[in-house]
């Protein structure tokens, strides 16, 4: 799912349980910004008094992850593939850390 970085936090939480999404790609003038994943929310959020509808998304996401290439066959010690995405015509994938 990919997402602007000034909605809100509020509805990107909402978009990504209705679409039962773990994480969420974040692009800002139609480039990767960052991403913003269940870690984001518990690490970021829950438990902190932030107002969900007066904060954007962009405020709490990750930003500039680490990328690789598409073909990249490179494997990251404590990494998993979450899941594969196209992105403005460039195939690419998500990786995130192991808990």
């Amino acid at each position: 799912m990919i997402l602007d970085g000034g909605i809100s936090l509020a509805n990107a939480i909402r978009k990504m349980r209705q679409e039962r999404r773990a994480c969420v790609v974040v692009v800002e003038s139609e480039k990767l910004a960052g991403v913003f994943t269940e870690r984001d929310t518990l690490m970021k959020v829950a438990a902190t008094p932030i107002h969900l509808e007066g904060t954007r998304l962009e405020q709490v996401m990750t930003r500039a992850p680490v990328t690789l290439p598409a073909d990249s066959s490179r494997s990251q010690e404590n990494m998993v593939p979450a899941s594969a995405l196209g992105l403005y015509g460039y195939v690419g994938g998500l990786v995130v850390q192991k808990q």
